[in-house]
Order: structure tokens, then sequence, then C-alpha cells
């Protein structure tokens, strides 16, 4: 049976910028997601350790930032950044 990845949405607040965590180490994006949300300008509005996860929170979310590294649960982090360009040409990425 396949293990649905953790996806966690929080409410934005006004003002600061929507950050979306994609790596595919636990321990690494509860982390990024601890250092975001003590940040007074940014929040996170979620996480994931897959593309196909990722583009439905982007699509539901106000997402202005996308933290990711190049390896990824079921695909090569190139690939997603490639997808993401085409998909969403002004949303910031920042590998990690």
């Amino acid at each position: 049976m396949a293990r649905m990845p953790k996806v966690i949405l929080k409410d934005f607040e006004s003002g600061k910028a929507g950050v979306l965590v994609v790596d595919g180490q636990p321990i690494v994006r509860e982390r990024l997601v601890e250092i975001i949300s003590s940040q007074s300008d940014f929040v996170s509005c979620g996480e994931t350790d897959n593309p196909r996860s990722a583009f439905d929170l982007i699509s539901s979310c106000k997402v202005d930032l996308v933290v990711t590294s190049l390896s990824l649960k079921d695909s090569h982090g190139l690939e997603f950044i490639k997808d993401l360009h085409v998909r969403y040409p002004h949303l910031q990425v920042l590998v990690f």
C-alpha cells in the first residue's frame, strides 16, 4: 500500500510571503518549516515530499516561494523545477 505524503496547510497572515517546502527527507522538511515559521516575513503554507502534491498545494494556496531539493520522492528535483517554470513562470524557486 502506498504511503500518502505528509501535507500541512496553514492560514496566511496578510503581508507574509507563503513558502512551500518540497524535500524527500522528513526531518529536513520539518526543520525548514520551523525556521520559516519563526520569521516575521514568511509563513509556511505546506510541506511535501513529491512534485504531484506540491502542484496540488500550489494550485490551492498562495505560494510565493518554493524551497526544494534535488532529491525528491518519485522524481528528480531538476524535472520538478522545469515543470514549475512551465506551469508557474513567475514563482520563485530556491534549491536547498
